[in-house]
């Protein structure tokens, strides 16, 4: 507490007056925490002032609170990126970021417990910078950081605005920010020394070398010059969590005839942390876990309403994690150009019938970005279900382009960007003039992508559906195809079932 302390003291971030009497303080807390290293090791003790934000009234104690952070995909991609172009990878960490910015609004809040100094007992702290805890503060924040990059000669990605690029005569660096997280990329070590330079001359930064733990994700790096994303003990904690540890391994996170529709029991399953778990798979599935999209997918469409079957079928999850707990997502250092896949599983939903849309994108001969999701519309037809999907699948292609265009590094985009696709019927309607009488109702979709494939920017191609590795996304698998299309999304080291 008192090193927390001494850095609101350096920071400046308040001062005590007697608050006007039509104003009510805002309260503060002590919030303590363990911090632990990448192996999941306690490191230290860590206490936190915090505001008590929830009490703030939009109109006179905030108004804007918005601030980006970046998505995990631009990470990936970065990544991917840095590998294939021999880029330095490297960490860094703000101190008390938060602490830097300045709130427009007028707050008051109350001393902290512990801290309060006699003769003091009546007068608020009147905060003259962000703290945490306030709804604006992380916006107050981000609006500081990006003012002091764009002094220090970065300019702001527009396709993502948590990317900066800087451009000096030794090279190229590019950061990307997560709040107080940063990423550092660097053409060379004459950039990364230039860019630490400038990074503390606005802030105490703790530069951690090269990346190894970023955002609860771990970064191997091999000889070779691959990278691995991975997540073994953040899936052991789950394991301990659940009491899992010593469960029977399996092959398939979900069993290929496996029934989730709701059941009209009335016994009471509430007691079970099934959103707990799902939560956590979830979080899994979006970072390192490409393999079991369609089944957390799946699962967490019955928050609402879940039974024993639900929580039965979450576990089994864990029992597949269990053997593959050491894999992960492996960006090799050869010039692989970009790929996608797309797929749909055509009405697939007993409860409304509608269809699954599943996609991948590669990079450096890994995934990138990737979804499996139910689809908003109801297909009439097979076509029409991988049609919408080929439609999503290009929208997330056409942002990674124009992301990796700003960044001015073409080379690992070459046009057309090649989708496979194993409807033929699709493939020929994108790109062919044919009778669209019977789907008018998918204009939209229709003309979004056959615009793309006439620019140039995608071409579709037609392959069998046991080498579309989407399909992964779209149903569940038996062993062999589910082995065989998760091979090629992570690396398991031999790891087999």
């Amino acid at each position: 507490m008192e090193e927390e302390m001494e850095n609101f003291r350096q920071h400046k971030v308040w001062t005590l007056e007697e608050p006007p009497k039509d104003v009510i303080p805002i309260q503060c807390k002590w919030v303590l925490t363990k911090k632990e290293n990448a192996s999941g090791e306690m490191t230290r003790y860590k206490a936190r002032l915090v505001a008590k934000g929830f009490a703030q009234q939009k109109g006179i104690d905030y108004e804007d609170v918005y601030s980006p952070t970046s998505s995990f995909d631009t990470v990936r991609l970065l990544v991917a990126i840095g590998v294939q172009e021999k880029w330095i990878l490297e960490q860094a960490d703000v101190k008390c970021a938060y602490l830097h910015g300045k709130p427009e609004e007028l707050i008051y809040m109350q001393q902290p417990t512990g801290f309060v100094l006699p003769g003091t007992e009546h007068l608020c702290c009147k905060l003259t910078k962000s703290i945490y805890g306030l709804k604006q503060g992380g916006r107050c924040w981000n609006q500081h950081l990006d003012q002091c990059l764009e002094k220090s000669g970065f300019s702001r990605n527009a396709i993502d605005p948590c990317v900066y690029e800087l451009k000096l005569e030794e090279g190229r660096a590019i950061i990307c920010v997560h709040v107080d997280d940063i990423l550092v990329m660097s053409q060379n070590e004459e950039v990364k020394e230039k860019v630490k330079q400038l990074l503390n001359a606005h802030f105490e930064c703790k530069f951690l070398g090269q990346v190894s733990h970023l955002l609860g994700v771990k970064f191997s790096h091999s000889v070779n010059g691959s990278v691995t994303l991975s997540q073994e003990v953040y899936i052991e904690r789950l394991l301990r969590r659940f009491r899992m540890e010593d469960a029977t391994c399996v092959a398939t996170p979900m069993e290929v005839k496996a029934n989730f529709q709701d059941d009209t029991t009335c016994e009471d399953f509430k007691n079970l942390p099934f959103r707990e778990l799902i939560g956590g798979l979830l979080y899994l599935s979006q970072r390192t876990r490409p393999d079991i999209a369609f089944s957390v997918g799946k699962l967490s469409q019955h928050c609402a309403n879940y039974t024993r079957k639900h929580w039965n079928g979450a576990k089994r999850i864990l029992r597949y994690f269990k053997a593959t707990k050491k894999a992960g997502i492996t960006y090799q250092r050869r010039i692989v150009p970009l790929t996608a896949f797309a797929d749909a599983d055509w009405a697939s939903s007993n409860e409304d019938r509608k269809s699954v849309t599943g996609y991948v994108i590669f990079l450096c001969g890994a995934p990138i970005a990737w979804r499996s999701n139910k689809q908003t519309c109801i297909a009439l037809s097979t076509m029409e279900a991988e049609y919408v999907a080929l439609c999503d699948c290009a929208r997330q292609l056409t942002w990674i382009k124009e992301f990796i265009e700003q960044l001015g590094i073409r080379q690992v985009a070459s046009m057309p960007i090649p989708i496979m696709c194993d409807s033929q019927a699709a493939t020929a309607h994108a790109s062919n003039y044919v009778d669209r009488s019977r789907t008018k109702h998918n204009d939209i979709r229709y003309h979004f992508v056959r615009d793309k494939v006439t620019d140039g920017m995608i071409k579709l191609v037609y392959v069998p559906t046991n080498d579309n590795v989407a399909d992964i996304f779209t149903k569940p698998l038996n062993r062999r195809r589910h082995q065989a299309h998760a091979e090629q999304l992570i690396s398991t080291d031999g790891v087999t079932v």
